[in-house]
C-alpha cells in the first residue's frame, strides 16, 4: 500500500484525499458525523525502519477525530479531555474504549478488560504496562547516564556554547553587555531512548541496534542462544 516503503509516496494521494473530504464538509456530512482518519501503523520497510526514530514512528501511527460543530459547545468537558489526551499516552485499546462509551454514554462500558474512554482524561504518569501495550511496543523513552568524557557530549556541549554566543552577537545590547562564554565542566550527561525491547525486530533471530559508540550499525545476531556482534 501506499506509505509502506516510505512517506514521500503518499503526496500522489493528497489531492484526491483533498476532494474526497471537501465533498464530505459541502454535503453537510460533518454536522452528524465522528469523522476518523487514521493510519494503521508507520513505515512497513525501508531503511527508515531500521532506525530509531522508524521504530517509534512504526509504534505511533496518524490518528484524529473531527466532531460536529456542536459537539464543543455541547459537551465542553468531553471537548477538553480529548484536547489533553493529544499529550497522553493512548493505544488502539483506548479507541475502542471510546467507541463503546459511545454507544452507552454518559454511562462507561463496564466489561471493559483494557483501554480506557478517550472522552476521559487519561492519566499523565499512565505507563505502558497500565494502557496494556507489550515492551515491545512501548513507544516511551527511558533515560540512562553516558559519560562525560564521550566525545559525543564535548562536541554537543560546545556546539551549545558556540550557539549562545552566536545569538549574543546578533544584536547590540547583548553584544555589548554578555560576555563570550566558555565551557568548564560537563557535570553530568544523559542519553534519552526508547527500550531495547522497542529496538528489535519481533519474532525474529536478528535485529538492527545503532551503537552510540559509533557512526555506523551494529548487526546483532542470535543463533543457538548465542550472540555475535558483527
Amino acid at each position: 500500500g501506499h506509505g509502506h516503503h516510505g512517506i514521500n509516496i503518499v503526496q500522489k494521494l493528497e489531492w484526491d484525499f483533498l476532494e474526497l473530504l471537501q465533498e464530505i464538509k459541502s454535503k453537510g456530512y460533518l454536522n452528524n458525523t465522528l469523522l476518523i482518519v487514521m493510519g494503521d501503523h508507520g513505515l512497513r520497510f525501508g531503511e527508515v525502519r531500521e532506525s530509531i526514530q522508524g521504530k517509534l514512528e512504526e509504534r505511533l501511527p496518524f490518528y484524529t477525530m473531527t466532531f460536529p460543530p456542536w459537539f464543543k459547545s455541547r459537551y465542553p468537558k468531553l471537548t477538553a479531555n480529548l484536547k489533553t489526551n493529544t499529550k497522553r499516552l493512548t493505544s488502539w485499546f483506548d479507541v475502542y474504549a471510546t467507541f463503546r462509551h459511545m454507544l452507552s454514554y454518559p454511562d462507561l462500558p463496564s466489561d471493559l478488560k483494557h483501554g480506557q474512554s478517550l472522552l476521559t482524561e487519561i492519566p499523565y504518569s499512565r505507563t505502558c504496562a497500565e494502557a496494556s501495550i507489550p515492551d515491545h511496543w512501548c513507544p516511551c523513552l527511558e533515560w540512562s547516564a553516558v559519560s562525560v568524557e564521550h566525545s559525543h557530549i564535548r562536541n554537543s556541549a560546545l556546539a551549545t556554547v558556540k550557539y549562545i554566543n552566536n545569538l549574543n552577537q546578533e544584536k547590540n545590547k547583548s553584544r555589548t553587555l554578555c560576555e563570550k562564554l566558555t565551557l568548564m565542566e560537563v557535570k553530568y550527561a544523559m542519553l534519552e531512548r526508547p527500550n531495547e525491547r522497542v529496538l528489535q525486530f519481533s519474532h525474529v533471530d536478528w535485529d538492527w541496534k545503532t551503537n552510540f559508540n559509533a557512526d555506523f550499525k551494529t548487526l546483532r545476531h542470535t543463533c543457538a542462544g548465542t550472540k555475535y556482534n558483527l
